[in-house]
């Protein structure tokens, strides 16, 4: 059933509240993917239907907008008329939902790890971090094993809807968009305290803002161990299997390459694709599949730093 959502005037309404009028209308709710080296974009509302949204004036930060969705039930992307919501204005509409609200499935979904999210900053789960291209953000961790098992689930159940936007690729998998939008809410709650506390900076002034190349340098070592204390297992072993060129390769000077994770003598499984085990779409045996994931992700986003030249292979989200 299409979503019906109440017409203009909302003169003097907030963003969140318009937008809170739109899912209480049945509206569905989907991650925006983040550029590269970001957190996410925000959050995109749409009718599950694909029906254009109402084109009235909004107020700001909601903007109306044009997203390519990919969906099971469509043959190819489609685009749809939607709203665009700031994480920042997202997230305590989520937290605010009334349990009698009848909200669409995938906002129920967001809301559910919207609280994760508060729960593993509250908890203090927060570590400072740099991205690819040197933004200082805040993300989630160390995670426990059933913070982790938490996230899986919310992924395992979560409906294409709910991450249907594409970006700069493909949409992204549950997991990811769940993993990406949990360091997002860390990136937004712990920035506003740090700023009144240390004034403005890199981990604590307006998202985006990136690292000086020379403290980016001096500050990426102690981070690197920071991981390494955190994680009680041996680092994951990467192996890097190239495919014997075609003709049209070989002419334009090119490999074809894929990553594989080597589980270990004695371990069942062998060679893993370090892209699958990453994504939750497989994982060796013998090996406690939370903690591998988590292993892989660091390692490949330190690969990629070290070797630009893998980034194709060592993609991972919101690296």
């Amino acid at each position: 059933m299409a979503a019906d959502v109440p017409e203009a005037p909302w003169e003097g309404l907030s963003a969140g509240a318009v937008a809170g009028e739109a899912l209480a209308a049945g509206c569905a709710l989907s991650l925006v993917p983040p550029v590269t080296g970001g957190p996410a974009a925000g959050m995109f509302l749409y009718r599950a239907d694909g029906a254009p949204m109402p084109e009235v004036p909004l107020p700001a930060p909601l903007a109306a907008t044009v997203r390519r969705l990919g969906v099971p039930a469509a043959d190819g992307l489609v685009e749809v008329t939607g709203w665009h919501l700031p994480l920042a204005e997202a997230v305590p509409l989520l937290l605010g939902r009334s349990r009698s609200a009848a909200w669409h499935p995938t906002a129920v979904e967001w809301e559910q790890a919207a609280r994760l999210g508060v729960r593993l900053v509250a908890a203090g789960l927060v570590r400072p971090a740099l991205g690819t291209d040197g933004t200082g953000r805040w993300r989630v961790g160390p995670l426990p094993d059933a913070a982790l098992q938490a996230a899986d689930e919310l992924a395992h159940h979560m409906s294409p809807h709910a991450h249907a936007v594409v970006g700069d690729g493909p949409a992204p998998p549950a997991r990811d968009a769940v993993l990406v939008f949990l360091d997002s809410v860390a990136d937004g709650l712990v920035r506003t305290p740090a700023a009144v506390m240390f004034g403005s900076g890199p981990f604590t002034g307006p998202a985006g803002e990136r690292v000086p190349p020379a403290e980016a340098e001096a500050v990426r070592p102690w981070l690197d161990a920071l991981e390494d204390r955190w994680d009680d297992g041996p680092p994951p072993r990467l192996v890097l299997e190239m495919g014997e060129p075609s003709e049209r390769e070989a002419l334009a000077g090119r490999l074809t390459g894929r990553l594989l994770l080597d589980t270990g003598p004695g371990r069942e499984g062998g060679e893993v694709a370090a892209h699958l085990l990453w994504s939750g779409r497989a994982f060796p045996r013998g090996v406690d599949r939370h903690r591998s994931r988590e292993r892989v992700g660091r390692r490949l986003e330190r690969l990629e730093r070290l070797c630009p030249g893998l980034s194709g292979l060592a993609s991972r989200p919101g690296a």
